[in-house]
C-alpha cells in the first residue's frame, strides 16, 4: 500500500496538471515559452513546435528563456541531443547574469560534461552568482574552496573580480 501511495506522489507531482495544460494552450503564442515545453513534455504538442517557439524567444534575448531554450536542446526535448548548442544557450543567459544558467554552468564544469572537470570555472560560476545573491551559490563557494589549492582558489577569485560588472 505505501509503495502504491509514493507511486501516486510521484505521478502527481511529475505530470502536468490538466489546468495547467489548458492554460498553456491559450498562452501558446504569448511572450512566455514556459508553455510550449509544459504543452511538448504532456506530449500534447510536437516537441519540434516546442523548439521553434523556444529558439523565437530566446533569440529576443531574455536570459530565462535563453537557458530553457539551451537546456532543451542539450537534453534533447526533440529526441536529437545536441550538447554544445545548447551550451551556447546557457553560456548566453549566463552573460546577462541570469543565476540558474550560472549554476548550471558550474555544475557542467565541475562534473566535466564538456571535458576535463574545471574546479576555478565551476568557482567562478559560483562566485558570481553568490554576488547577485544566490543562498545555494553562497554555499557552494565555501564548498568549492575546500577542494582547492590556494592557486586555483586566487584564480578563480580573479575571474569573480574580472567578470563582475562595475
Amino acid at each position: 500500500m505505501k509503495t502504491v501511495f509514493v507511486l501516486a506522489v510521484a505521478l502527481l507531482v511529475s505530470a502536468p496538471a490538466q489546468a495547467d495544460i489548458a492554460s498553456a494552450r491559450t498562452t501558446l503564442f504569448g511572450g512566455d515559452p514556459a508553455p510550449a515545453l509544459l504543452l511538448a513534455r504532456a506530449g500534447d504538442i510536437p516537441a519540434q513546435l516546442a523548439l521553434m517557439r523556444l529558439e523565437k524567444v530566446a533569440r529576443q534575448g531574455g536570459p530565462e528563456s535563453q537557458m530553457q531554450y539551451g537546456a532543451a536542446l542539450a537534453n534533447g526535448i526533440d529526441g536529437t541531443s545536441r550538447p554544445g548548442d545548447g551550451l551556447a544557450w546557457i553560456v548566453r543567459a549566463a552573460d546577462h547574469g541570469y543565476v540558474e544558467a550560472l549554476m548550471t554552468l558550474g555544475a557542467v564544469s565541475l562534473r566535466g560534461n564538456f571535458g576535463d572537470p574545471d574546479t576555478v570555472v565551476a568557482y567562478k560560476c559560483c562566485g558570481l552568482a553568490a554576488n547577485l545573491g544566490d543562498e545555494r551559490a553562497m554555499g557552494a563557494v565555501p564548498e568549492l574552496e575546500s577542494q582547492m589549492i590556494p592557486v586555483q582558489i586566487a584564480e578563480g577569485r580573479k575571474l569573480v573580480r574580472e567578470c563582475t560588472p562595475k
